[in-house]
């Protein structure tokens, strides 16, 4: 006996003005192009799932390798529930953010770090690191990322501690990388990192210079663009092999420059392993002092129309569909490292004493009902606005700290729903006419 065939939750039927009848699947990121009579048969059939005992065998049959007609309406979701649980309780990697410092050399007045104390690492807490990485026996290789603050302020520990790591003989560094403002970032910084390299540096800045220097200041409102673009300039001159990731901060302010920002920083690093992207301002901390100015989520999707079309900078619109929604936080073998050996879970949680899971001179975990919380508690395989969305596959289902703020503490953030689900009409031409050019140029 032949099993019930289910029409999958994850088609997405539309008449394109432009491009005819059309069937999307989020699960395969597969487009086909339809009949008018196939579309109209497949409307009918979403209505009334009874109706997919008209259609032919070998056509069933053919729809169902391309998912868009499914034995088990919930196959997806447990599928990616027990990928999300391999990885997430995977111990083969340890995955710390060691922040050596909570100090900062800049005065920017959104800092979504707020009025945290200032504290840098001594080197008591750095060999209680170091041996907090070495009884991890099990564990084969470290994936590591300096935080802060800013984390240059803590150089003399991160020197001390990549130099102990080496001597750890049963671990291996794996991935490693740091964000930064850049205005520390000197010669003698970049050669210490061409001896310990890097996979990826993030360097931020607030677009061009004029806007940079009012916002991402030295105490006393000195400017710093172009310390930073110079020592951007001799990072790379030193370290080739890293690739250098350029975040671009916007907000309404200065949102209607990144694209000729964008061009002129291109064309000057023409050639470099470099790569420049737009980071939207959010005020998590709501210590933000610029009354924040955010760009909501619709309109991020005109910004990136806007860089393709009037720009001419390729945009990938063509969704992820791999996705499980977990971070750092949700990995068993994650920790966000303070000065003081206190551990997080979370980036955000950094220097909030009630948000500390552990320390690095203690064994068990100091508070369970947190640790267990990001590991096991709400997430969007347990949101039924989540498990019904057509777009599941191609969501992470955003920040799950703000998913915890927004239930338990009643919090109003608006950065779960990625931009497609409120622009899913708009979406649907664009994605598939650049599927379209994609296979053009192969052909080519």
């Amino acid at each position: 006996m032949k099993n019930k065939l289910f029409w999958s939750q994850y088609n997405y039927l539309k008449k394109s003005d432009k491009h005819g009848y059309l069937i999307y699947n989020t699960e395969t990121n597969n487009f086909a192009k339809l009949p008018e009579e196939s579309f109209n048969q497949f409307q009918q059939i979403e209505l009334n799932n009874e109706l997919i005992e008209t259609l032919n065998d070998d056509f069933k049959e053919t729809l169902k390798k391309q998912r868009i007609l499914v034995e088990d309406k919930k196959s997806y979701l447990y599928r990616r529930r027990m990928k999300y649980n391999f990885q997430a309780f995977d111990t083969s990697n340890l995955g710390l953010a060691v922040a050596p410092t909570t100090s900062c050399n800049f005065i920017c007045p959104y800092c979504y770090e707020g009025e945290k104390k200032h504290v840098t690492m001594n080197e008591e807490t750095e060999l209680n690191l170091l041996n907090f990485i070495d009884s991890h026996k099990r564990t084969n290789t470290l994936n590591l990322t300096w935080y802060g603050g800013e984390p240059l302020m803590g150089f003399s520990s991160i020197q001390r501690i990549l130099e102990g790591i080496k001597n750890i003989n049963h671990i291996k560094l794996g991935l490693h990388n740091m964000p930064t403002n850049g205005y520390l970032l000197n010669k003698d910084v970049s050669l210490f990192f061409k001896e310990h390299p890097m996979d990826s540096i993030q360097i931020t800045i607030d677009g061009a210079k004029e806007h940079h220097d009012t916002l991402r200041m030295l105490p006393g409102n000195l400017p710093t663009f172009d310390r930073i673009i110079q020592n951007i300039d001799t990072f790379m001159d030193y370290n080739s092999n890293t690739e250098v990731f350029i975040r671009m901060n916007l907000s309404h302010e200065n949102i209607n420059s990144y694209g000729d920002t964008y061009l002129k920083l291109m064309n000057y690093w023409k050639g470099r392993k470099l790569s420049i992207y737009p980071a939207f301002v959010k005020d998590f901390s709501e210590s933000c002092k610029t009354n924040c100015l955010l760009v909501k989520r619709d309109e991020k999707l005109d910004f990136f129309i806007e860089l393709k079309d009037k720009y001419d900078i390729d945009v990938n619109f063509n969704p992820y569909n791999q996705c499980t929604g977990l971070c750092g936080a949700t990995l068993i073998n994650y920790y966000v490292v303070g000065p003081e050996g206190e551990m997080y879970k979370c980036w955000n949680d950094l220097g909030v004493k009630d948000r500390i899971v552990g320390y690095l001179d203690i064994k068990e975990p100091t508070n369970y009902d947190l640790t267990a919380m990001y590991l096991a508690g709400p997430n969007l395989m347990d949101d039924p606005q989540c498990i019904d969305c057509k777009i599941l596959p191609i969501c992470t289902g955003g920040c799950l700290w703000v998913r915890h703020k927004n239930l338990y503490e009643n919090k109003e953030y608006d950065y779960s729903c990625c931009t497609r689900k409120n622009n899913i009409e708009r979406m649907f031409d664009i994605h598939y006419e650049q599927v379209l050019q994609r296979k053009i140029e192969k052909k080519i």
